[in-house]
């Protein structure tokens, strides 16, 4: 009875194991296309549109700025910056993708683009972000944490 209660055990694993195998593969269509919808979100300068794509408990990191905490946070936050800044570009590279059931760890690099009218600022950095699938089927942004790549100015960092 312990070889057939060993052997169910076994097999029951290895189909979990095949099973969750390609989860990343699954995922990361969606996660770049709900990257496409926020960049897109941002060139049209549509706060509520790039804000339906975080979790209603969201925070964002962005460089340099106080985190914002919460979708309607975020949502007027993105209104203040479209006032006053026009999106030129703004691309996401997801780098690396881990799946963990109904979470998503994502490493990616930006590049950014805006005009003030008369200033056009250019910015390249990395970003980390933290997705979870909601019961729509949305991986949406629950955390995203933004570093600008800029010259280093600390001591210890021009070692």
């Amino acid at each position: 009875m312990m070889k057939h209660s060993t052997l169910l055990t076994t097999a029951v694993l290895g189909i979990l194991v095949v099973g969750c195998g390609d989860q990343v593969g699954n995922v990361q269509p969606l996660i770049e296309q709900m990257n496409v919808e926020l960049e897109a979100a941002y060139l049209e300068g549509d706060a509520a549109k790039a804000a339906t794509l975080f979790t209603e408990n969201a925070v964002l990191m962005p460089n340099e700025i106080e985190n914002i905490q919460g979708r309607e946070n975020i949502e007027g936050f993105l209104e203040f910056i479209f006032r006053s800044t026009t999106v030129l570009q703004y691309d996401l590279e997801v780098r690396e993708l881990e799946r963990d059931g109904s979470t998503a760890y994502e490493l990616g690099v930006f590049s950014w683009e805006s005009s003030t009218g008369q200033d056009t600022t250019q910015e390249n950095g990395r970003y980390s972000m933290v997705r979870k699938l909601e019961s729509d089927g949305a991986w949406r942004i629950h955390r995203l944490l933004e570093n600008a790549d800029r010259p280093v100015s600390h001591p210890f960092m021009q070692r």
